[in-house]
């Protein structure tokens, strides 16, 4: 997965489902705002996965999340 850098960002959550309207879970937090990517691996053949990020900031030692992105839906071969 890639997206574009959001500035300020102090890093990224990346979110997974195998639904397009629910389910999704926490996979990875990228520690690093200028980490504009990340890859997935272990993933099922034939199978299609919805990922959704969110950015966050700390302010005052605390994670401050933005809302979710649009739907990356990605189909496995």
């Amino acid at each position: 997965l890639k997206w574009g850098e959001i500035a300020g960002a102090d890093g990224y959550a990346v979110y997974r489902s195998t639904s397009s309207d629910s389910g999704y879970k926490k996979i990875k937090t990228i520690g690093n705002g200028k980490t504009a990517s990340f890859r997935n691996g272990k993933l099922k053949q034939n199978k299609t996965y919805y990922y959704k990020l969110k950015s966050f900031r700390k302010v005052n030692g605390k994670t401050v999340y933005s809302g979710y992105s649009n739907t990356i839906k990605v189909k496995v071969k």
